[in-house]
Order: structure tokens, then sequence, then C-alpha cells
């Protein structure tokens, strides 16, 4: 399985990658990327099984990220982070 990890503060990037150990729950595959518009590119030449996503990036925000797999009907399930402490944004 694949995972997508997005954001546009790499060390959150970094962090995440190092937090869990990704090949105990089935991912042999980890990609990055720092913002939205790469990750739309994975995401539609990998489709992958996870994205884990900031909510707010420059361009291409992990809403968008989130509309595009759903618009095409991926099965790729979305964690959406936030660094914002009011919700209401989300």
């Amino acid at each position: 399985m694949t995972v997508l990890i997005v954001d546009d503060e790499v060390y959150m990037v970094e962090y995440i990658k190092k937090l869990v150990d990704w090949g105990k729950y089935g991912f042999n595959q980890l990609l990055t990327a720092g913002g939205g518009s790469l990750a739309r590119d994975l995401i539609k030449e990998h489709q992958p099984e996870l994205l884990i996503t900031d909510i707010k990036m420059p361009k291409i925000s992990g809403i968008d990220l989130a509309q595009i797999i759903a618009e095409n009907s991926y099965r790729t399930k979305v964690i959406i982070i936030s660094g914002y402490s009011d919700f209401a944004f989300a």
C-alpha cells in the first residue's frame, strides 16, 4: 500500500514520516510532497491508499486534494491535519 504525506512545512513531513512504523501497518511505499501541486500529480499517478495532508497550503489546499480524490472516485482515505486551533475553518 502507498501513503502520501503532504505539508508545506518540510519539518512536518519529516516528523510524520518518522512518527509511524509504516511497514508495520502494510505501507510499503511512502511518498511525500512539500505542496499541493506536486501532491495532486502524485495522487493522480499513484492513487495512494492513504493521504495525510495539511489543510492550508498555498495554491492547492488539503481540502482541494480531498476534492480531487472524491471527483475521481479514488479509494484513498484522507487524514487532514491543521495547526489552527479554530476548526470552523475546517
